[in-house]
């Protein structure tokens, strides 16, 4: 008898008094050493900071309202005098192209820094009569 535990030790049996209990941290801590790392461990994303307080005065001005066709004639107009120029509407002017009088307005939005410029080029346009 005594040869056939010393050939089972040596294969890697565990002696039935060693033996952990199933449940047993030992056991866990045991199985958690013997597997391998698979992958990497990615962790969640953090969330952003919150957003600064908003400054006091508005950042974009109104500066018009007309339909769709004229806010964007002003916008280049605009634009290109290096005015930086947003066109808010109420309205999805590609769903609806059809529009009866104030349904379909359009507000030009410029920034505060720039409504005097923008409104100078707009009132030297306008004065300005076609031929």
């Amino acid at each position: 008898m005594r040869c056939d535990r010393g050939r089972a030790r040596a294969r890697g049996a565990v002696a039935p008094s060693s033996r952990a209990k199933p449940g047993s941290a030992s056991t866990a801590s045991g199985i958690m050493r013997a597997m391998a790392r698979r992958g990497k461990i990615i962790p969640f994303p953090r969330r952003p900071a919150p957003p600064a307080p908003a400054p006091a005065e508005p950042r974009l001005v109104e500066l018009h309202r007309c339909d769709q066709a004229e806010a964007v004639v002003v916008k280049s107009l605009l634009e290109s005098d290096g005015i930086p120029t947003l066109l808010r509407s109420r309205l999805a002017h590609s769903v609806h192209p059809f529009t009866v009088g104030a349904q379909g307005e359009v507000v030009v939005l410029v920034p505060h820094s720039e409504v005097e410029r923008a409104t100078g080029l707009l009132a030297r346009i306008a004065g300005q009569n076609p031929p």
